[in-house]
C-alpha cells in the first residue's frame, strides 16, 4: 500500500504540565491513522488491537502547532499487520515522533508493502542488560472511562499509567519532581518499547511492577510489567526510557543520588 498522510492539529487538552503531547497521546494518533489508511468502517474498528509498539520522541509538539502524520505498511504476516510510522512538523521540517507498531487485525485484502521504508527512521532496540535493580509496585483499578468501545484498556491508557507508576515510585523513594527541580533536572520520555499481551478490564485491578533496570548518563530505562491481579496474568511489558534535561531543555547527566535510591527499589 502507499504511504498514507494526513495533517494532524494538536488541542490544548492533549498537552501535559510541561506544556508538550503527552507520550500516551501520540498512540491515538497512530491509531486513528491507521484505521483511516485502511478504510476501516466503525462496526469494525473494534476488531483492531496493537499487539506490539515502538516510538521514539524527538521533538516536542505543542498546542496548536499542525503535524503531519504518515504511515505504510511494511509486513503483512497471519493476521498481523506491521506499519511503520513518521510524524513531523512542517513549520520547522521537524521530526516529532517515529514508530512502528504490530496490529492484530480481521482478514484484510491483499496489500502490498510499501518498497521505500526511509520514512520512520526508527532505531534498532535491544533489552537492556538488567542491573539487578528492586521493584517498586503500583495498583490501580480499571476505571470507567479508562474503558474503550471494544470493552478492554486500549494502549495508551496504558502508557499513562506506567507515567504515573514512575512518578509514584520517585516520590515514594525521596524524588519528587519539586525535589527534581531543586537539582534541575527535568526528565521526559525518550522511547517506548511495548508489548501487549492480554486485556484489562472494567473493574479489575492491575499491579504494575516497576524497576529502574538501565542508568546511563543521560537515559534511564525502566521495565514495567503490567498484570492482572487476581488470576496473575501478564497483560503488558514496556521498557520505558526517559532522558535527563536542565530546566532550560538541554541534556545533562543523572543526578547520582537519585538513581541510587531508584536502584535500590521499594523503601523499607
Amino acid at each position: 500500500m502507499p504511504v498514507f498522510m494526513t495533517p494532524v492539529r494538536v488541542r490544548h487538552y492533549e498537552c501535559d504540565s510541561y506544556g508538550h503531547v503527552n507520550n500516551a497521546v501520540y498512540p491515538q494518533y497512530l491509531a486513528q491513522l491507521t484505521l483511516d489508511a485502511h478504510a476501516v468502517a466503525a462496526q469494525d474498528a473494534d476488531q483492531w488491537s496493537i499487539r506490539r509498539l515502538a516510538i521514539e520522541f524527538h521533538t516536542p509538539a505543542v498546542y496548536g502547532d499542525t503535524l503531519t502524520a504518515e504511515t505504510y505498511l511494511t509486513n503483512v504476516e497471519g493476521g498481523q499487520l506491521t506499519h511503520a510510522y513518521r510524524v513531523t512538523r512542517p513549520a520547522d521540517e521537524r521530526l516529532v515522533i517515529a514508530a512502528r507498531a504490530v496490529w492484530s487485525a480481521p482478514p484484510q485484502p491483499p496489500r502490498t508493502p510499501a518498497a521505500d521504508t526511509s520514512s520512520s527512521p526508527l532505531k534498532p532496540f535491544s533489552p537492556p542488560t538488567d542491573n539487578g535493580a528492586l521493584p517498586f509496585l503500583w495498583r490501580h483499578q480499571v476505571a470507567r472511562y479508562e474503558v474503550g468501545a471494544a470493552g478492554h484498556v486500549p494502549p495508551w491508557t496504558y502508557l499513562n499509567w506506567l507515567e504515573e507508576a514512575t512518578f509514584s515510585a520517585s516520590r515514594r523513594a525521596g524524588w519528587s519532581m519539586e525535589r527534581m527541580l531543586d537539582h534541575n533536572l527535568v526528565i521526559l520520555q525518550y522511547r517506548h518499547d511495548a508489548e501487549f499481551l492480554a486485556d484489562a478490564s472494567l473493574g479489575e485491578t492491575v499491579e504494575i511492577v516497576s524497576r529502574l533496570i538501565e542508568v546511563k548518563r543521560v537515559r534511564g530505562t525502566w521495565l514495567h510489567e503490567v498484570f492482572a491481579a487476581t488470576p496473575r496474568i501478564l497483560l503488558m511489558r514496556d521498557f520505558s526510557t526517559g532522558v535527563f534535561l536542565d530546566r532550560e531543555g538541554h541534556i545533562r547527566p543523572a543526578v547520582a543520588p537519585m538513581m541510587a535510591d531508584l536502584v535500590r527499589g521499594e523503601p523499607r
